[in-house]
């Protein structure tokens, strides 16, 4: 609530009853009275004898005269609440306006879902005819709705929808909490689950055919390798496979019940890492031609420095 301090009083005691606060020595106070008038009758006589109240009225009466000044300052609060926010939007507006006027001097407009959510106004004086939404797959299907305009003609979506749906804060909303929410079932894969024409790009030109291949015989059956991977990248040096799993019993650090930590790390495969690394530089690899991924930035710390006492170690924490 507004709190009312006795400089708020003041003022409404002088503006409405003609009344000032004034400290009287308790020797020179007046006899107390033993009247107990409602409030009606206070205010229709304490203008003239406001000496005449007697402490249960006084009490009354200050109530009544709090709560009035409370009501004042709201007032005061809500004019100036208005005001404000008027004049936030006259700064919108012409924000707004300065921006509108350079995306009109662009062929192409990039920005994120978030960000067409919020100037949704000006993407509509905008009028944009085709909207091309990339990881269409990792986008709600509002934000891509929001980002839509009465003149929009076309609508691409990029993505790949056997990889990650859009984050959901709430766990019962999603598909795999199966209650019917499906809040991060995207557009693009709900499209595509009904049958919508599309097109699917079928051949990969990065990756060594042995990396490939993990993913054709789960994901994609129809991938095919394109000639210039096949046979292009010579055999990693020093090693007998250039892909490989390993598998150990090494519990992670602080398994036990009394660690509370949230992320994870694990001090063998920090080592295991560090020696790996060591040993392609030996083998005439640069640093910067090694990266070292990890999931967990408990893990990430303790790579991190490791490794800085071996070579310089550049960090990406996305």
């Amino acid at each position: 609530g507004v709190g009312v301090g006795e400089r708020d009083c003041r003022d409404v005691l002088l503006v409405r009853y003609g009344l000032e606060l004034v400290n009287i020595p308790r020797g020179d106070a007046a006899p107390l009275h033993t009247t107990d008038r409602p409030l009606a009758e206070l205010l229709d006589v304490v203008a003239d004898s406001p000496w005449l109240l007697s402490p249960v009225e006084r009490k009354r009466f200050v109530k009544h005269v709090r709560a009035e000044t409370r009501e004042v300052r709201l007032a005061e609060l809500r004019s100036l609440m208005a005001s404000f926010a008027k004049a936030r939007q006259e700064l919108k507006d012409v924000r707004d306006q300065i921006s509108l006027d350079v995306m009109r001097k662009a062929s192409v407009v990039g920005m994120t879902t978030s960000g067409a959510a919020i100037v949704q106004r000006v993407l509509r004086q905008l009028g944009a005819r085709v909207l091309v939404v990339e990881e269409a797959a990792e986008v709600l299907e509002a934000h891509v709705l929001a980002a839509l305009s009465p003149r929009s003609q076309q609508l691409v979506l990029i993505g790949d929808h056997k990889q990650l749906r859009p984050k959901v804060q709430v766990y019962e909303l999603t598909v795999e909490a199966r209650r019917g929410h499906n809040l991060d079932l995207s557009l693009f894969e709900r499209l595509v689950d009904a049958g919508v024409p599309h097109a699917t790009l079928s051949t990969q030109r990065r990756m060594r055919p042995c990396i490939s291949r993990l993913i054709r015989e789960t994901l994609y059956p129809g991938l095919r390798d394109a000639e210039a991977v096949v046979g292009a990248y010579p055999a990693v040096r020093g090693m007998a496979r250039d892909l490989f799993f390993l598998d150990h019993d090494h519990p992670e650090d602080g398994s036990g019940p009394e660690d509370e930590s949230k992320s994870k790390s694990n001090a063998f495969e920090v080592r295991m890492v560090v020696a790996m690394a060591v040993y392609l530089i030996r083998q005439g690899y640069r640093p910067d031609e090694i990266t070292v991924l990890t999931p967990y930035v408990g893990q990430l710390l303790k790579i991190r420095e490791a490794l800085s006492a071996e070579t310089l170690v550049f960090v990406d924490d996305r």
